[in-house]
């Protein structure tokens, strides 16, 4: 089977099946140089230009029959849609299952168990692949040994603090696509103690201690000659291979082993806010006693850019004064028109009075527009209380304001909606998680504290009876939000 690069494993170990992550392929497929004739295939088959290389390379090498038929595919939202995209079209392609683990955006015990089912009927499909049946005693097992090799992995990070790791780009990445694939293998569990072990017997190091954020970049030469085995400047962690450090008490343990997993999965540090890979960063930079970050961006795949307000009031996003009136915009020039009939003459007393209802219906209705992006907005939700929604058009003259903001590697779209979200007449918007650079605008829009209503509607992927009771409740939610909003306001 392939799998992507996040996706839980420990259930085919269970099965003694043998999993290949996608990224994994690619990499490999690059390191022989061999990676220009899948990309060209891909995109003969018109998959475009600026989507994920290490997609395309693998899309390339099942067009092109190098890679064989699997028994299954397996994806999850983590960490960028091209996992649910690429893996729809080959599961297509070979005509062989696919089955994707939608992780909500919500970091919360609720979404863990959400994903734990997903992940019993991953199960359930993989021992039809298969023909096997799984124990869940064995699974069990395998999730102890992944528990105990991530507390393992965590403990070495203040070992590498000023230790010469006699390490490279190369090793690294392929450190973190061993790990992540083998994890819940007592020999993954013996890697992870023995790199400790030889950190520990390390010679002291006096270069410049690089925690890096995305993928190492192994190919391009210029780079690596900075960082392997170099005596001037060593990576010493990156947040691909440690995405799974979280904060605070763990929800499950490996005796609810579906629950274990679904856990990693939505702590991820690349799932939620970008300030949560922030954090996750900071931390790994503080364990280690790292000098400084890089966050390296390649194009389609890396478009967020972490960024850190140095108020942590206007980093949080908090909400400004504004006011709400119950009154609908247009009964007050109709109940004016009711009272004056055509042909009639009002006095200029009316007209003086008139003129500022007008002008005050006016300015309410400005207060009630609020923003919307996307088609699946429950705009009937938000009209019910009052506001008037209204599609803010990414039809913009420049990008001022998303340059300054966010990453130039973002798209046009992206660039476009903070451009226009962040105009002086938007007050409240509603975004929804229909692509991965919503979420990036809404980080940016959030950062910015300048919005007096912002919410994120994360949108699931599957559709199912769990999907609709999700998403019911996350329409609650929003409607809980709005309403909460709504009453500040009119107090204020």
């Amino acid at each position: 089977m392939v799998t992507s690069v996040f996706t839980p494993n420990e259930i085919f170990h269970a099965l003694d099946a043998h999993p290949v992550t996608a990224e994994a392929v690619a990499s490999f497929a690059s390191g022989a140089q061999a990676e220009g004739a899948f990309i060209s295939a891909a995109e003969g088959r018109g998959i475009p230009e600026t989507y994920c290389s290490y997609h395309r390379i693998l899309m390339g090498m099942a067009i092109s029959g190098v890679l064989g038929k699997p028994r299954m595919l397996v994806s999850c939202s983590v960490a960028c849609d091209a996992n649910n995209l690429t893996f729809k079209a080959l599961g297509r392609f070979w005509g062989v299952p696919h089955v994707y683990v939608d992780v909500p955006y919500d970091v919360s015990r609720d979404s863990a168990l959400y994903v734990a089912d997903e992940l019993r009927e991953l199960a359930r499909v993989t021992e039809d692949a298969f023909s096997r049946k799984l124990d869940e005693g064995r699974l069990r097992e395998v999730c102890a040994c992944s528990e105990r090799t991530m507390h393992e992995l965590a403990a070495t990070l203040p070992t590498r603090r000023g230790r010469y790791l006699a390490n490279t780009m190369t090793i690294d990445m392929m450190e973190m696509l061993d790990l992540h694939l083998s994890l819940g293998l007592p020999e993954c569990e013996a890697l992870a103690r023995e790199m400790q072990h030889d950190f520990l017997a390390a010679s002291p190091y006096e270069g410049v201690n690089l925690v890096w954020a995305h993928v190492s970049p192994y190919f391009l030469e210029s780079l690596g000659e900075l960082v392997n085995t170099s005596q001037t400047s060593q990576i010493v962690a990156s947040d691909m291979m440690f995405e799974h450090v979280s904060a605070g008490d763990a929800w499950f343990d490996a005796s609810s082993p579906y629950e274990f997993m679904a856990e990693r999965l939505v702590r991820s540090c690349f799932n939620g806010p970008a300030t949560r890979r922030a954090d996750c960063i900071e931390h790994l930079a503080r364990e280690t006693g790292a000098d400084a970050v890089v966050l390296f961006c390649t194009g389609a795949a890396s478009r967020r850019r972490v960024r850190r307000s140095s108020s942590a009031g206007s980093s949080r996003g908090q909400a400004g004064p504004c006011w709400y009136s119950m009154a609908t915009p247009a009964t007050v020039p109709t109940a004016w028109r009711a009272r004056c009939p055509r042909g009639s003459r009002p006095s200029s007393r009316w007209s003086r009075s008139a003129r500022k209802l007008r002008d005050m219906a006016a300015e309410q209705q400005k207060h009630n527009e609020l923003f919307y992006a996307c088609k699946y907005t429950p705009i009937e939700l938000l009209a019910g209380f009052g506001a008037a929604p209204r599609i803010a058009e990414a039809d913009v003259a420049s990008f001022a304001y998303a340059d300054a903001l966010a990453h130039p590697n973002l798209c046009g779209y992206g660039k476009g909606l903070i451009e226009r979200m962040m105009a002086a007449d938007v007050h409240e918007a509603v975004l929804v998680t229909c692509c991965d650079v919503v979420r990036r605008v809404y980080d940016v829009l959030q950062a910015s504290g300048r919005m007096d209503f912002l919410y994120l509607l994360d949108l699931p992927h599957r559709r199912g009876p769990a999907e609709i009771a999700l998403f019911r409740r996350r329409l609650r939610a929003l409607a809980d939000a709005h309403s909460r909003h709504t009453v500040e306001r009119s107090s204020t």
